[in-house]
């Protein structure tokens, strides 16, 4: 039987940040795992309500939403909360500056795809 002392936050292990290069840039861009209540937290901002049947309201998850904070959350390097980087783009806030910087085709799939892979 395991014990319980095996759980505990001190001798919980660290898992390693993820360095993903892009076409788009020279230096390789930093990606962390979120943690449970981090993931909890996105979701629940990604929730919206919707007019379904019958004119009811549903919650729906907006899943675009969803994976753009999923994904904005998880980059170390840059640092998307940079003023000097969000003025480059000429974009406020942690959110517009990673629409700017990185593209669907390319960029956010590879993105979306090395911090959910299991």
């Amino acid at each position: 039987m395991a014990s319980i002392k095996s759980f505990l936050k001190k001798n919980k292990k660290q898992t390693e940040n993820i360095k993903l290069k892009l076409d788009s840039f020279d230096e390789e861009i930093e990606l962390r795992i979120i943690t449970g209540r981090e993931y909890d937290r996105i979701q629940d901002q990604c929730y919206v309500n919707k007019t379904g049947r019958k004119g009811r309201q549903e919650r729906v998850l907006d899943s675009s939403k969803y994976n753009n904070l999923l994904c904005s959350s998880s980059v170390v390097v840059p640092d998307l909360q940079n003023a000097e980087l969000q003025a480059s783009y000429g974009v406020v806030g942690e959110q517009d500056l990673y629409g700017e910087m990185f593209n669907f085709r390319g960029s956010l799939k590879k993105i979306l795809g090395a911090i959910t892979k299991s």
